[in-house]
Formats: C-alpha cells, sequence, structure tokens
C-alpha cells in the first residue's frame, strides 16, 4: 500500500508539462543566444560605463510592472486557468490598469533619482514609467496567455523579443551607430512587438467588466502574491537599481555582466514557473517534488559549469576590461541557485493559492537587501552587493522550503535531493516524445 507522502513524491508530470516547459525554454533559449552574442557586442561598444547606464535603465523598464500591477497578474493568471470567474478576470485587470497611472505621477522624481546627473539615463527612465499603463497592459496579456496555458502566444513573444532585440543590436553595432540611446530603443521596440503578438489572448475573456464583489479578492490575492513579487524582484534587481545612483556606472557595468551571464539560468526558472502555476492550479501539488528536484539538478550542472569556466571565458568574451566581473559571477552563481529554487517553489505556492506562505521569507529576504546595501555598499561596492544577494537569497530558500513541506506534506529531501530515478523517468520521457514526432 503507498503512503500519501509516496503518492505525492513520486508521479510522473502532468501530460504536457514537460513539453510546455522545454518549448518555453527552447523559446527563451533564443533570447540567451542572442545575450551571448549581443552581450560581448554592447559590452566592447559601450565600456563598463555606458555597459552600466544600459543596465540601469533597463532595471527600471523591468520593475516597473512588477511593482505597479500590485500582484494581480498572478490573480489574473490564476483565475483564467480555473476559468469559471470571468468577471473576476477583468476586474483584475481593470483594477491593474489604474495602478499603472502611479508610474506616471512618479516618472520625473525616480527619473532624477535614479538618473544622478546622467542624463541619458534620467530621460530613458522618465519615458519608461510615463508608458507605465503599456508596460502594465503588456504584463496582464502574458498573465492572461498563463492562465489559459496559451504557450504559443509566450513562444512567440520571446522569439519576436529574442530575435528582433538582437538583431537590431547587432545592426547597429555594425554600422557603428549602438550607444546607450539606441540599444535601449531597440530592446524595448522589440519588447513591445512581441506583446502585440498577444493582443489574440483577449478573445477568451469575452467583454470587459468592472463588478465589485471581486475586488475584495483580487486585491487580497494580489497583495500576498505582490509582496512576494516585488521581495523577489527586489532581491534579483534591486541592487542595480541602488547602485546606479550609488556607485560608479563603470562598477556597476561589471556587476551587470556577472547578472547578465549568471541570469541565463532564469531562462529555464522562468520557463518552470509559468507552466508550473496554472498546472497547480488545475491539477493539484503532485509534481511538484519531482519538478523542484529536476530543477535543482539542472541549475547545479549548469551554473557549476558557469563558474568553473568565469576565468577563461568572460575576459575572453567580453574583453579584459570586464575581468573583474569574474569573481562577481562566481559569487552570484551560488546565489542563483538559490533564488532559481526558491522561485520554482513559490510558483508553485501561489498555484495552490497560498502566497501568503512565501510572503514572510520574501519580506524577509527584502529587509536584508536592503539593509545590506545599505551596510556593504559604500566600502564594498560591487562586492558587496554580491555577497548581499547570496545572504538573501539563501534565507529566501529556507523559508520558501519549509512553507512548501508544510504546505504539500513532503519531507525535505525529496525536494531537493535528485534521484537516479529523476534522470532515468525524464530520458525515457524525451525518447518516448522523440518517437512521436
Amino acid at each position: 500500500m503507498t503512503s500519501a507522502v509516496e503518492s505525492r513524491d513520486t508521479p510522473a508530470a502532468a501530460p504536457g508539462f514537460g513539453g510546455a516547459v522545454a518549448r518555453l525554454s527552447g523559446a527563451s533559449g533564443l533570447l540567451v543566444l542572442m545575450s551571448i552574442v549581443t552581450g560581448p557586442v554592447l559590452a566592447r561598444a559601450l565600456g563598463p560605463e555606458g555597459r552600466g547606464e544600459l543596465s540601469a535603465i533597463l532595471a527600471i523598464f523591468a520593475f516597473a510592472p512588477l511593482v505597479l500591477d500590485f500582484g494581480l497578474g498572478d490573480f489574473v493568471a490564476r483565475e483564467r486557468a480555473v476559468g469559471t470567474r470571468p468577471a473576476a478576470v477583468t476586474t483584475a485587470m481593470l483594477l491593474a490598469m489604474g495602478f499603472s497611472v502611479i508610474g506616471i505621477a512618479l516618472a520625473i522624481p525616480v527619473a532624477e533619482l535614479v538618473g544622478q546627473g546622467r542624463p541619458v539615463v534620467e530621460q530613458f527612465v522618465r519615458i519608461g514609467l510615463l508608458a507605465s499603463p503599456l508596460l502594465v497592459l503588456g504584463w496582464m496579456l502574458i498573465a492572461l496567455a498563463r492562465g489559459a496555458q496559451r504557450w504559443p502566444i509566450i513562444y512567440r513573444w520571446r522569439i519576436i523579443n529574442a530575435l528582433g532585440g538582437g538583431i537590431l543590436i547587432i545592426g547597429l553595432a555594425l554600422f557603428g551607430l549602438l550607444t546607450v540611446e539606441s540599444a535601449v530603443i531597440a530592446t524595448m521596440g522589440a519588447s513591445l512587438a512581441g506583446l502585440a503578438g498577444a493582443l489574440p489572448v483577449l478573445s477568451g475573456i469575452g467583454r470587459l467588466r468592472f463588478n465589485r464583489a471581486f475586488v475584495r479578492p483580487a486585491l487580497k490575492f494580489g497583495a500576498r502574491s505582490w509582496i512576494i513579487m516585488l521581495s523577489a524582484a527586489s532581491n534579483f534587481r534591486l541592487d542595480q537599481v541602488v547602485m546606479a545612483a550609488v556607485v560608479p556606472s563603470e562598477e556597476l557595468g561589471h556587476y551587470a555582466v556577472a547578472v547578465s551571464v549568471t541570469g541565463i539560468a532564469f531562462v529555464f526558472v522562468g520557463s518552470v514557473n509559468t507552466a508550473l502555476l496554472p498546472r497547480v492550479a488545475q491539477e493539484g501539488a503532485n509534481v511538484v517534488p519531482y519538478i523542484a528536484r529536476m530543477s535543482v539538478l539542472a541549475l547545479s550542472v549548469f551554473l557549476g559549469a558557469m563558474a568553473l569556466s568565469a576565468p577563461v571565458l568572460v575576459p575572453l568574451i567580453f574583453g579584459e576590461d570586464f575581468r573583474e566581473a569574474v569573481v562577481l559571477l562566481e559569487i552570484l552563481a551560488l546565489g542563483m541557485l538559490f533564488f532559481g529554487l526558491s522561485a520554482v517553489l513559490s510558483g508553485a505556492l501561489q498555484g495552490h493559492g497560498r502566497p501568503q506562505a512565501v510572503a514572510r521569507p520574501q519580506v524577509l529576504g527584502l529587509a536584508i537587501t536592503l539593509v545590506g546595501l545599505a551596510v556593504v555598499l559604500g566600502p564594498l561596492g560591487a562586492l558587496g552587493a554580491a555577497l548581499v544577494s547570496v545572504v538573501a537569497y539563501a534565507v529566501v530558500l529556507i523559508g520558501v522550503l519549509r512553507a512548501s513541506v508544510r504546505e504539500f506534506e513532503v519531507p525535505l529531501r525529496s525536494l531537493v535531493v535528485p534521484r537516479w530515478e529523476d534522470v532515468r523517468r525524464l530520458a525515457t520521457t524525451s525518447l518516448r516524445r522523440r518517437g512521436r514526432t
């Protein structure tokens, strides 16, 4: 007779989940491939200072929709996955668009704070915040696609984002036109073009309706999810935003290269998280331990190889000017392992309807990031930021693991220790899929 723990711990992934993750990772793999090409191009064309300015601008563009949607994107995805309350979906979308106006109000003061007298940074941060409603709308479209599990829409968005931005940057470099300004325009233009391809997802929700009965549940769920998402995003990106106003652009450039290289692992993490939330919402959490263990295995192999090869590859690919990024990369590789597993489990807990279960560790991680940066950024600069990130990621992971053990009723070992049978199962599934194609 199989115990409850064993039954939760051993099922194969639900049909279609592995394929969705593989295709999402494959589409995002184009982004990785293009970043491998464009990363050195940007580094050599802009130098550490220009690369730092570009990082400061793009961090704001990425951060704004996460802050301004008030966590309602996850509510939209979960409600769309369940499919029983269309009015709840549209109400949450309209609320999110209302919150996006805050970005417009903050455009000038935030631009001045981050810009610190650098005209290019100040100008584009202001533009990004003035475009907040457009950025939040794009975030809602992707949330709808996630909830409906319309993966081809997300594939196309990522492919257009990767190929479009990469091709534009390479073209600008070939014609000697690659600057911080043109790189921002190319990157954001490709992203917006990809989001335009997601507009058909609106056809699945019917007429936009605002129902006050859904305001409270949407805000309640959104607030908890927002705390998690904001804390996670802050732990992942806040360091660059703060550094943009504190450290020299050259030092931020070194840090940005280290973050961009280790961030390649987030392609896999983001794909798992994207596919896992609606799957858990629909079918329960049986698949979570297997996915968590495989995530640990994949991240450990990839990040370990990256850290070992960094002393040779970073100067070779990015140039000798970026040699100082090597030690930062090696530190952040460990942090990305912690961050990746906590992100996967957080997505599972949100799909399980328990976003509050990880709110406390995420907030604690954010507090460590804020206090740590305030203490060490001055004396240690980028090295201090990297160390603070690792500590914050580790604390968050410990809290998320405790919540996962409690909510999914599984032993800790089943979430973090890969098994040979997992590898065999993955290989068997892959061979069967190839046989069908």
